[in-house]
């Protein structure tokens, strides 16, 4: 019997173009200025490092996300309003950060549909090698 593969994070996803017109990204940049869409950015990107989700605190995220910018001048205390109002404008679910989940429908549709492109590619690879094209 196979051992069970275990699931890996996102290498990368795609994002449109002009996502910065999401009304949820305006009113994030709107509250906090330019440096918070970076900090969703990161948020996004550390999360589909890991999967489709983190368990872990705001206050534990918070300091993920510190260091993420390499302890550049964001004080931790920034960034937890930052993922606090990602919640509130549902860029991340709300009801799953407060049980210590940051995730979003957003970031679970997307990881989905990508982890199914990168499994039919994986799949088109070993069928192209096997039958010897």
């Amino acid at each position: 019997m196979a051992m069970p593969t275990e699931e890996k994070g996102l290498e990368y996803y795609p994002m449109k173009i002009d996502y910065y017109r999401d009304p949820k990204i305006l009113d994030l940049c709107l509250k906090f200025g330019d440096e918070a869409e970076v900090i969703y950015m990161h948020t996004i990107n550390i999360v589909y490092h890991h999967n489709y989700y983190i368990k872990d605190s705001v206050d534990g995220f918070a300091k993920e996300l510190y260091l993420s910018f390499n302890k550049r001048n964001i004080p931790i205390e920034h960034l937890k309003e930052v993922i606090l109002f990602m919640a509130e404008i549902e860029l991340l679910d709300k009801g799953m950060l407060e049980k210590g989940i940051i995730t979003s429908k957003g970031i679970q549709r997307q990881f989905y549909a990508s982890t199914l492109r990168r499994k039919e590619r994986e799949h088109r690879h070993k069928c192209g090698h096997k039958n010897g094209g």
